[in-house]
């Protein structure tokens, strides 16, 4: 039965001290007859009934203080009327105590009598803890619990109410608390510990400087000031468009499957997909959801962790969960790293339980998307059903995804393969910023009549903008490889072709070998690595073959130069080699260290300590190395001599013969130039020690002088010049042969 007790009107300060709307009168007036039973009539508690009391009992206890007063001592008429509830007991208190001991006692009657008065008989309701019991429908509660946060809250909400009741120690609290609710004090104790429900799940947390003793977790306050289950639903929001066909993402195809054929699944799965940022993870996820047929919801948990607490992640994540339908939601928890990252100094079980309590009991399938796992309890970890890892995306799938979403976007004629295979090479983004540059291109750029070089130009734009705002574009990585590099003119001691056949059989191979080694050396566990030397005088081409070696077994490159590595703290070097191969392995990337030679420093002619310790580092990371790893050097003399007996291959560049001179002479220079004639053509195979890196620079310069007037302007002659460029650049370098500076044959 409802029974709405009319009161009167409040002033503002007494609104603002009950701390929520007027239906929560019959709440506080319930709690404050149970409180007179227990506690002294001191002035927080006269204040606090004076705000419950209608204006005629303010008149009458005026009436009552006032009597047998001086005139100067009275309590006026105009003073009730202009005072708050708060200046009202402190007047009344201080009128009685101009009255002596008797007169206090006499108010302390006469306010429990206007109270009673005022309500006795009355039929209150609890509207409060009604409003409380609507949380059992959403979180796995019990009845004597919402009971106890109900309390909790009324105490918070109301200015004098946390003082009143928890100014004494916490075993007080828990006795007080009792008796006013009708527990026995054990069942408080344990509904407020840290196992309980309560804290449990985000709903309260302790405050370790009181009062109050616990505080309420804001969305529930907000719930009992709006009476809404929505406020915890609020961060959540509808997967829509767009997505992407999922093979445009950087899985196999069993992969592909194993993810769909789970999420079909009856019974709920947990899925986890993490990786460095900027892979595609989220966009992989919305696809998943789009290709199931289910509707999909979509929550970050930076939304719902803005405090940093557990407490609103819980409470979110539990009310969901509860809403969504099971056989025809999936969720995606985006950004997850705030909720399953809990290996830190001070939350590490808090988070851990609460987590695999919520995975362990949820009813619908959900897919987190975390940027890192290195936080994550091995605990939480386990209860996957599947994980699938994101790695950096190498060139050849990044050239997948462009050739899809060109035809997408019905850009085939602007974007033809030539082109693809640059932007591929160029821009390392995933298919969310591949398709959000073309998208503009095909919509903004399209209509406008621009020609095809303008359009790519624009496009180009895009991309490097969105590139250098994820977070792409800051590290100094080497220039894409030409489009038109051709690795058979090099000239090395093993056959090229030899080496590209080994790291094809390698990648391909990779997984059944390492196992097969596993088998033969469990114990040891030790890898199956693929390590190359390349050694030569500068110019003789191994950097340039080492990016085309990358894209030919489409692995992503990770170059390390000494400037990255060598640290002048003490132990520092050691941690970001370990870091350097450790990255490497777990991205699957080639790993590039350029000038080993600085690294690799030979223990017998190391005159420091940590000249020794980052040569020793070097050879344990390589010996428990993973992977393809190539080092380059200039100086092959002041390597160590562990370190060279650690390379599978040791590959020589010399510098280029007379057919690959010809060759790549006519790669570089002829299209433009037109044909050489015979003459030139024997002057060219005379110039013994050319390099390729000779050719590149000669290439570079010519292109800058004809700038203006183009190749074909000047091709008369123009042959000249590049074979006096040619033999300039060879005896610059065959200056610093005979004076002995940089490789020494």
């Amino acid at each position: 039965m409802s029974y709405t007790v009319t009161i009167g009107k409040m002033n503002e300060t007494r609104q603002r001290l009950i701390g929520a709307d007027s239906e929560f009168i019959d709440s506080l007036v319930i709690l404050i007859d149970k409180l007179l039973h227990y506690l002294p009539m001191k002035r927080e508690m006269l204040k606090l009934i004076m705000s419950v009391l209608p204006p005629d009992q303010w008149d009458y206890l005026r009436e009552l203080c006032n009597e047998g007063l001086d005139e100067e001592d009275k309590v006026s008429r105009d003073e009730l009327e202009k005072t708050s509830s708060s200046r009202f007991a402190r007047l009344l208190q201080e009128a009685a105590a101009e009255g002596g001991a008797i007169k206090i006692r006499k108010l302390d009657i006469g306010v429990q009598d206007s109270f009673y008065r005022t309500y006795s008989g009355k039929v209150l309701e609890d509207h409060l803890s009604r409003r409380a019991s609507d949380l059992m429908s959403v979180f796995d509660v019990q009845e004597n619990e919402v009971r106890l946060l109900a309390y909790l809250y009324l105490i918070e909400t109301g200015n004098d109410l946390d003082d009143i009741t928890c100014s004494n120690g916490i075993s007080e609290f828990y006795s007080l608390t009792a008796a006013v609710l009708n527990l026995p004090v054990k069942t408080v104790r344990t509904a407020l510990s840290e196992r309980g429900n309560l804290i449990n799940l985000g709903l309260i947390e302790p405050d370790f400087l009181p009062p109050p003793h616990f505080q309420v977790d804001e969305e529930v306050k907000r719930f009992f000031r709006t009476g809404s289950i929505d406020v915890f639903l609020e961060n959540l929001r509808e997967v829509k468009n767009p997505v992407f066909p999922l093979e445009t993402f950087p899985v196999s195809r069993l992969q592909r499957e194993t993810v769909v054929e789970l999420v079909d699944s009856v019974q709920p799965v947990q899925l986890l997909v993490y990786g460095v940022p900027g892979t595609g993870k989220t966009e992989f996820a919305r696809s998943i959801v789009q290709s199931s047929g289910r509707k999909g919801y979509f929550l970050s948990s930076i939304d719902i962790g803005r405090s940093g607490k557990a407490g609103s992640r819980i409470l979110q994540l539990q009310a969901i969960s509860r809403k969504l339908v099971p056989e025809k939601s999936i969720l995606l928890v985006d950004e997850a790293d705030h909720l399953l990252n809990s290996e830190t100094l001070f939350s590490a079980e808090t988070e851990k339980g609460w987590i695999t309590d919520f995975i362990d009991n949820s009813k619908i399938p959900i897919i987190w998307i975390s940027n890192s796992v290195e936080e994550t309890h091995p605990a939480v970890l386990r209860r996957f059903t599947y994980s699938l890892k994101f790695r950096p995306t190498s060139t050849r799938s990044r050239e997948k995804t462009w050739n899809t979403l060109v035809q997408q976007h019905g850009l085939t004629k602007v974007l033809d393969g030539e082109m693809i295979r640059s932007l591929s090479r160029e821009y390392r983004i995933n298919v969310g910023g591949i398709a959000s540059a073309l998208k503009a291109a095909a919509r903004v750029y399209a209509g406008r009549g621009l020609s095809q070089e303008t359009l790519v130009g624009r496009l180009r734009e895009l991309l490097g903008q969105h590139q250098q705002l994820v977070g792409m574009g800051s590290r100094r990585d080497l220039k894409p490889l030409s489009l038109s590099y051709d690795p058979s003119v090099l000239n090395t001691d093993i056959s090229v072709d030899l080496i590209l056949s080994a790291l094809y059989k390698y990648t391909k191979n990779q997984s059944r070998l390492s196992n097969t080694y596993a088998l033969e050396s469990l114990s040891e566990g030790k890898k199956f690595p693929l390590s190359l030397l390349f050694w030569g005088e500068p110019g003789t081409g191994k950097t340039e073959f080492v990016k085309y070696l990358a894209e030919y077994v489409d692995r992503p490159l990770h170059l390390h130069r000494a400037s990255s590595l060598l640290s002048k703290w003490v132990g520092e070097t050691e941690s970001n080699i370990d870091s350097a191969f450790r990255e490497a392995e777990e991205a699957q990337a080639l790993l590039f260290l350029d000038e080993a030679d600085s690294l690799f420093i030979s223990r017998g002619a190391g005159r420091r300590s940590w000249e020794t310790s980052q040569t020793n580092e070097l050879l344990t990371q390589m010996e428990n190395y993973g992977g393809i790893l190539i080092c380059s050097t200039n100086l092959l003399e002041t390597m160590d001599h562990a370190v060279m007996r650690r390379f599978t291959w040791k590959v020589r560049f010399r510098s280029l013969t007379a057919v690959s001179r010809l060759r790549l002479y006519r790669q570089l220079f002829e299209d433009e130039c037109g044909d050489m004639t015979e003459l030139q053509r024997g002057r060219l195979e005379k110039m013994e020690g050319l390099t390729p890196g000779d050719f590149y620079t000669v290439q570079s310069r010519m292109a800058f002088n004809y700038l203006s007037a183009g190749y074909g302007d000047a091709a008369e002659g123009l042959h000249e010049e590049l074979l006096d460029a040619l033999e300039q650049e060879l005896y610059y370098r065959s200056r610093g042969e005979n004076s002995k500076i940089g490789f020494v044959g």
